[in-house]
């Protein structure tokens, strides 16, 4: 038998790590999609959508059945049940990464500040996503 003394349900519980909380929603002219966590070859469980009127919609890559992109159209998601667009400018990269299941969220905005591109001017600013139930 072990010297070590019996630990309650409640002691084991008291002493997880509390989650942490989603981070906020970048403003205009910040990263318009995520892949934190995403390390090289890493692939994220679930796309979260994050819409101007601060609704969510979190949609799992495994039901992810087609990607295109058409760079006057945008990007074209379909999933089991819903049919994504999300349409913007610089849109190359995040196809990319969605090619690989690497980006965590997306996140749309009302304006791109022209200044916010100074730094990087192929910056990726998504202006709309339309998430339809089929």
């Amino acid at each position: 038998m072990s010297d070590e003394p019996k630990r309650t349900w409640s002691a084991i519980k008291g002493e997880r790590k509390p989650e942490q909380a989603a981070p906020p929603s970048p403003a205009a002219g910040e990263e318009a999609f995520s892949t934190r966590n995403a390390a090289p070859r890493q692939e994220q469980v679930s796309l979260d959508l994050r819409f101007k009127d601060g609704s969510c919609l979190g949609l799992s890559y495994a039901y992810l059945t087609a990607r295109r992109f058409d760079p006057s159209g945008g990007i074209t998601l379909e999933m089991a049940g819903y049919k994504v667009v999300i349409q913007g400018i610089h849109l190359d990269d995040l196809y990319r990464r969605l090619l690989l299941n690497a980006v965590a969220s997306i996140q749309e905005v009302d304006e791109f500040e022209d200044g916010a591109g100074d730094s990087n001017p192929k910056a990726t600013a998504v202006f709309v996503i339309r998430a339809e139930q089929v």
